[in-house]
């Protein structure tokens, strides 16, 4: 009876090693597809990135370092012919308008990798200067149509003059009255 239930359990063994061996293989596998699938997030949003910023002649990358854990937004500000000499610069080294721009085009650019029907932006405008602040208005709305996803846009200055004649069927405004401020 002993040596039968040493078979036994010698078969069972053996199942549960072939058991966690498929497991293993089963794992690598789903290890390597999110690499690949991260990877191609990675790079995606970066061409998209690339491509934003060069809707204001500015040039840029997104340095992804998947083992640390880390992301660098480094946007050159100086027209794109120029700016092959220069070296690269940090985001936090822009100025408020520059930095807002450049963390919008940042934000379109890894949109596209999410599955969220609603997207909000606070306030994305408010260090902008005109220019700029028409450009990513524009980006903005395109990327709304282009998607088939809501935008949700809060800011305190108007994009009244910013908007096509087309736009203004897809585009909904809600105007609030400035607050009543008691002196």
């Amino acid at each position: 009876e002993c040596v039968a239930e040493c078979d036994k359990s010698k078969i069972n063994v053996r199942i549960n090693e072939d058991i966690l061996d498929d497991m293993k293989i089963a794992l690598e596998k789903r290890q390597r597809k999110w690499e690949d699938l991260r990877n191609g997030i990675a790079k995606r949003s970066n061409q998209d990135f690339i491509a934003c910023l060069q809707a204001r002649d500015y040039r840029g990358f997104l340095e992804y370092d998947h083992k640390t854990r880390e992301l660098n937004i480094n946007v050159h500000i100086d027209k794109i012919e120029q700016s092959e000499k220069l070296s690269k610069r940090d985001i936090k080294q822009l100025s408020g308008g520059e930095k807002s721009f450049g963390t919008t085009c940042f934000l379109l650019s890894l949109w596209d990798a999410m599955g969220c029907p609603i997207r909000c932006l606070d306030e994305f405008d408010v260090y902008m200067d005109a220019i700029n602040r028409r450009l990513v208005v524009e980006m903005l709305i395109n990327n709304a149509k282009n998607s088939g996803t809501q935008f949700i846009l809060i800011t305190p200055l108007s994009v009244r003059n910013f908007l096509a004649p087309e736009d203004h069927d897809s585009v909904h405004m809600v105007v609030l009255k400035d607050p009543h401020r008691s002196s």
